[in-house]
């Protein structure tokens, strides 16, 4: 063994330490690869008596403690790989290591990432060799300044400091690296601008510096970078365009930044990915951009772009992700996208597209697509839950002219009269009436004394509960007849009482008292039930209505469980226009309203705690979603387990409901929970932080009555499968 010159072990299971004595037993070694072991404990000192070593790989081990300073002697050294590993260096002793390197004057490839080392990087970390190549530091807790002298190494082609809580400005040392090829300083606190010198750095292939704080306009030099296969600059403060000097790259992959998308982008004839999500891009989408027939995937989310979908799309023949989401885009959806073939994942949620969706290619796969907050989207497969398109005959928009000239004419009409009946009903009484409407119904009237036979002279007795407008009575009433009326609301009794009930449906007073717990069917039913009631509520409804005051005490159930939604005692009536754009614009619209606090905290969406606020249906939306996460998780929104943040974490007896499917029937574990996970994305969908992004419970209603289907299916092959199993036993 005296006499081996290379060991080689990489990739096992190895453990335990290394024999402290390893350079002394192997004195002729020249290349030492333990990576991807389990090796722990110190790096022996005794590998750097082993002075004929040029290579040294420990990389993906455990190691720790400190770097040992006797590599030093190994002065013919070209590569040292020590990533992956818990090695710490937290003060000048610790460092010493870096000073002892200098006797390494062949040095090539040194990386050290993704360890423990720690504060500033000493001053003598350009005392390296000047034949140094690689240089990987990221992915450990150096902070301050990189020191200046980093930029005697004239060789380097590939520097990586990510990962770290470094700070300073670039330009001091970057524009002398000048055959620099890698240069990756994400996720630091770098600051100032990015010099226009960096444009002499010619070879410069990748280009990573999102996540600082770099501010300033993008230098036009990076146009020099004729190599360039990545640039990512997001998540900085960059504010301008973006330079037409980048329009003669030939080979991009990702460029982050702000302003107008260019039209020259056709001449990116080599594009195959472009990443500018996140941005704050404006403008439309350049048609010539379906002139890059070589690109797979396109990501433009989370920008500002508006106008329509380019229809030059249909040219991108080996396009398999489109993602335009979360911007300002309209129109409709270019016909021709069911023709490209290799379209697997479409996303054109939150915008404001309208039309018919359509049914081939991409579109027939309902978990490749995603429409949620498009408004005025319809048709679509069947499995979409969108409403069907309505066609207009010639005569229809014939008589689409006559309404518009005789709306004015009638509506003018209309208010004479309304003011004519509102003057004869204050001379005919001086209280206050409200209007109820009927959504097509006529209900029975009852006089005060017919309520208070029901209730006998309203027995305490008979309460059934209280709330902020009066005590609820239980009674039985005929339909007697009396010209004697108060302001009263009469419901059916609904005997399983409410969601919210105490130790009954979600909750329970104490961990010793058991509930009556609901399944999985039964919380997907009344979501659904609850979802539909408040879709009629604001879209269905001639005038919309906006319930304010969403959540479970409210929602009432009867003997076989329907859900019903009640009191409306602080419910609005409010033009469709505004309670759905409120939602959806950003606007803040308690700037005309001097209606106070509605709704219950915990239930009241961000930005509505406000003073004052104008009812909008994006309310009810995102008191849905609490809700519905309470459904799910069996957790009041006001819980302490909320206190640090959202913890996902399904009710126990759903849990447990869904483990006696999986071990009685052998369905799939993934069937089972997926019904769960697509009710907890849609609870999310409607509790966003910011309301444009949340879905209208149009959309909700048809994704949960989805949810439904696909939940009985599960259920019915369960029991289907338990029926099959008793026969057997039978016989």
């Amino acid at each position: 063994m005296s006499s081996l010159l290379e060991l080689s072990l990489a990739c096992n299971m190895l453990g335990n330490a290394l024999p402290s004595n390893i350079g002394d037993t192997l004195p002729k070694l020249q290349v030492l690869f333990l990576g991807g072991n389990m090796f722990k404990g110190n790096i022996p000192a005794s590998i750097g008596n082993a002075t004929g070593l040029q290579q040294i790989g420990l990389s993906n081990n455990s190691f720790t403690g400190q770097v040992p300073s006797s590599f030093g002697r190994i002065s013919g050294m070209v590569l040292l790989n020590l990533e992956r590993n818990e090695l710490e260096a937290t003060d000048s002793e610790g460092w010493e290591f870096l000073n002892a390197l200098a006797n390494c004057s062949r040095l090539e490839v040194f990386s050290l990432a993704q360890n423990q080392l720690q504060g500033a990087i000493p001053n003598f970390f350009g005392n390296l060799s000047t034949s140094l190549g690689y240089l990987l530091m990221g992915g450990n807790k150096l902070s301050g300044n990189v020191p200046p002298s980093i930029g005697i190494y004239h060789d380097l082609a590939q520097l990586s400091l990510d990962g770290n809580n470094l700070t300073g400005k670039i330009e001091e040392w970057v524009e002398k690296l000048t055959k620099l090829q890698h240069l990756n300083l994400q996720s630091n606190n770098f600051i100032g601008t990015i010099p226009l010198s960096i444009g002499n750095l010619t070879q410069m292939a990748s280009l990573i510096l999102a996540e600082n704080e770099l501010e300033g306009s993008i230098p036009s030099s990076l146009g020099n970078f004729s190599q360039l296969l990545k640039l990512n600059l997001s998540y900085n403060n960059f504010h301008g365009h973006i330079p037409k000097e980048f329009l003669t790259l030939k080979h991009h992959n990702n460029d982050i930044m702000h302003g107008l998308i260019p039209l020259e982008f056709a001449e990116l004839q080599q594009l195959t990915k472009l990443h500018l999500s996140s941005n704050r891009l404006t403008g439309t989408i350049p048609e010539s951009l379906g002139q890059c027939h070589e690109l797979e995937i396109i990501q433009m989310d989370q920008n500002l772009l508006t106008g329509n979908i380019p229809i030059s799309f249909r040219n991108l023949k080996s396009l398999s992700m489109l993602n335009l989401s979360h911007n300002n885009l309209s129109g409709t959806i270019p016909t021709t996208l069911d023709e490209l073939k290799l379209l697997n994942q479409l996303d054109l949620s939150y915008n404001n597209l309208n039309g018919e969706v359509q049914t081939n290619g991409v579109f027939e796969n309902t978990m490749a697509v995603s429409f949620i907050g498009n408004w005025g989207l319809c048709g679509g497969p069947s499995n979409l839950q969108m409403p069907p398109c309505t066609t207009t005959s010639p005569r229809k928009g014939m008589l689409y002219y006559m309404v518009r000239i005789l709306t004015p004419i009638l509506g003018f009409t209309s208010v004479v009269m309304l003011l004519h009946l509102t003057q004869v009903q204050n001379k005919m009484s001086n209280g206050t009436y409200f209007l109820l409407l009927s959504f097509g119904k006529q209900f029975p009237k009852f006089s005060y004394n017919d309520l208070a036979r029901a209730t006998r002279d309203f027995s305490r007795s008979n309460i059934i509960g209280r709330g902020n407008y009066g005590s609820a009575y239980k009674g039985r009433a005929s339909l007697w007849s009396s010209k004697e009326y108060r302001s009263a609301l009469i419901y059916e009794f609904m005997p399983n009482g409410s969601l919210d009930k105490w130790d009954k449906w979600l909750h329970k007073k104490s961990s010793h008292e058991a509930t009556n717990n609901l399944g999985v069917g039964q919380r997907i039913s009344i979501a659904a039930n609850i979802a539909d009631a408040l879709s009629y509520l604001h879209h269905d409804s001639r005038t919309s209505i906006v319930h304010c005051d969403l959540k479970p005490s409210n929602i009432l159930l009867v003997a076989d469980m329907n859900a019903y939604l009640g009191d409306f005692g602080i419910s609005n009536l409010v033009h469709n226009s505004t309670s759905t754009s409120a939602c959806h614009s950003g606007v803040d619209s308690s700037l005309n309203s001097s209606i106070g606090l509605r709704g219950t905290i915990g239930y009241i969406g961000p930005g509505l705690y406000a003073q004052s606020w104008q009812p909008s249906i994006c309310g009810d939306v995102y008191s849905f979603g609490i809700v519905l996460l309470e459904i799910v998780l069996g957790k009041r929104p006001t819980d302490p387990v909320f206190d640090n943040g959202l913890s996902i974490v399904i009710d126990v007896n759903l849990q447990e409901e869904c483990r006696g499917f999986i071990e009685a029937t052998e369905v799939e574990e993934n069937e089972v929970y997926q019904c769960l996970l697509f009710l907890l994305q849609v609870a999310i969908s409607c509790t966003r932080r910011c309301p444009r992004e949340w879905m209208n419970m149009r959309e909700v209603a048809n994704r949960l009555h989805a949810i439904k289907i696909s939940y009985d299916a599960v259920s019915n092959r369960m029991q289907a499968r338990l029926h099959h199993r008793d026969l057997r036993t039978m016989i």
